[in-house]
């Protein structure tokens, strides 16, 4: 091999313009691992022969292993679009192109350039729709912000490759960032089935089961994945979450009982009693149109009008945000109004 690397470097000085001594040489340069070097002989090889396809593969091989695959995305481009590279060679030129793509795109996620990074793994996606780069191209849509576009390539993949543990662990972490709770604990158990020794899914899940009011079964996500991973700061912060959601739910359910029990002093007459229990429930966290329209009704009865007043709007401005009041909105709203305009009066 070094015989022959010499004679080759004799051709070339002899004649720099030698196209087929220009490629060998590169060859033999990335066989002895000289990168630098075998850059270097496949300009000279592309100066001779333009647009050559085979020389372009080259340079765009050459350059990915010189830490460059952003440099090496357009010649491989024109190289597999040149129609030039025979059947054998194609497959192995679309495998290096998609690679520099996807390393290209990690580069620039790093540096914090999510659309480049995007706008790569499309192209990607499109010379090679493997599940792994449709899953990279919906990672890097999450770590843009790009949250609906990301649900629909997990969804795609899920589509075709129903076993996607990745897919299925994106797909219910993009669903909570969105807000989709139900949805994002659906998807999240069916990542944990595919793989029930991953710490990660196991606290993502205990999360959106809290969002979901399902407390004991978070708990339980939340336990498994510090017994899977010790210190695990994901179930740490879930199962302080968890505690909170526990402490509101109590006062919640307090709280009810309040309002129930100033709905019950009205119905007997007891108004004073009614205001109290209003008041408590109010102290407690009940903010919905029903605790307002009882306080407001006792605090008429028994002669408070300022405080009546302050009451009917409260209850005015929550219509619609919860509460028995139930029936039509706009008449809800109609009777608190005209109940407003007698408590002015």
């Amino acid at each position: 091999a070094s015989e022959g690397l010499a004679a080759v470097r004799r051709a070339v000085r002899i004649d720099e313009g030698l196209f087929e001594a220009h490629r060998v040489l590169c060859e033999l340069c990335m066989a002895g691992g000289d990168a630098a070097g075998a850059l270097e002989a496949v300009e000279s090889a592309l100066a001779a022969r333009p647009g050559d396809a085979q020389s372009l593969f080259d340079k765009g091989c050459v350059l990915v292993a010189l830490g460059k695959p952003r440099d090496a995305v357009a010649p491989l481009e024109t190289a597999i679009k040149s129609g030039g590279l025979p059947e054998e060679v194609l497959a192995d030129a679309r495998e290096a192109y998609t690679g520099a793509l996807t390393a290209a795109a990690a580069a620039a996620v790093e540096a914090s350039s999510h659309r480049e990074a995007v706008s790569l793994l499309e192209r990607a996606v499109e010379a090679t729709p493997t599940a792994e780069v449709q899953i990279a191209l919906a990672d890097a849509c999450v770590a843009g912000g790009q949250l609906d576009k990301a649900l629909a390539v997990y969804d795609d993949v899920l589509e075709h490759h129903p076993g996607s543990f990745q897919a299925a662990a994106g797909r219910g972490r993009v669903q909570m960032r969105l807000g989709n709770f139900d949805d994002a604990v659906q998807a999240l158990r069916k990542a944990r089935a595919m793989n029930n020794l991953d710490p990660d899914i196991q606290a993502d899940l205990g999360l959106a089961l809290v969002r979901t009011g399902e407390l004991k079964k978070a708990e339980r996500m939340f336990n498994g994945a510090l017994e899977l991973r010790s210190g695990h700061p994901g179930a740490k912060a879930g199962l302080a979450e968890l505690e909170a959601a526990k402490k509101a739910a109590k006062g919640a359910a307090a709280s009810a009982r309040h309002v129930q029990g100033g709905q019950r002093m009205l119905a007997e007459g007891k108004f004073k009693e009614a205001v109290n229990e209003f008041d408590t429930a109010v102290g407690q966290g009940a903010d919905d149109v029903d605790v307002h329209v009882g306080r407001a009704t006792a605090l008429a009865a028994i002669q408070e009008h300022a405080k009546a007043v302050d009451a009917w709007e409260m209850a005015l401005a929550r219509v619609g945000r919860g509460g028995a009041g139930g029936g039509d909105l706009g008449v809800q709203k109609t009777t608190i109004e005209i109940q407003l305009g007698r408590a002015h009066s």
